[in-house]
């Protein structure tokens, strides 16, 4: 197991105020096409051997929001990992995967889509 891990390839999809084109899902699945063409046109069914996901349910509007996040990435029946939480965090959790010397390649994928919101005041009523 080599000692190093890097990124090796990124994507995204969205970054402005509001994304009325496409849901998270189909944000998601934009963002993952576009990290494996820069990681060199990978696949994600044969190239990667599990992925991890962060996202927070609070930003979705609906309960238990990573039960569709293999489909988007391409890790349907392949090892997925999810997490409450942000991007960065999706990062340690893929390096620590790696780390554990059972998975080569990671896909760490995070996501928000608060735009969706529709009463910012109940979502923070009901996380308190």
């Amino acid at each position: 197991m080599s000692e190093r891990v890097a990124i090796v390839g990124v994507g995204y999809y969205g970054f402005k105020p509001v994304v009325e084109e496409a849901s998270f899902r189909e944000m998601m699945f934009e963002a993952a096409v576009r990290a494996y063409e820069d990681a060199g046109s990978i696949n994600p069914r044969t190239d990667i051997d599990a992925f991890a996901s962060c996202q927070e349910d609070f930003w979705e509007g609906i309960a238990i929001a990573d039960e569709f996040t293999p489909e988007p990435i391409g890790g349907a029946l392949k090892p997925v990992f999810t997490t409450p939480g942000d991007g960065l965090q999706c990062v340690a959790n893929a390096y620590m995967l790696i780390k554990t010397g059972q998975f080569n390649v990671v896909v760490a994928e995070s996501h928000a889509k608060p735009s969706d919101i529709i009463n910012m005041h109940d979502v923070m009523s009901f996380a308190m």
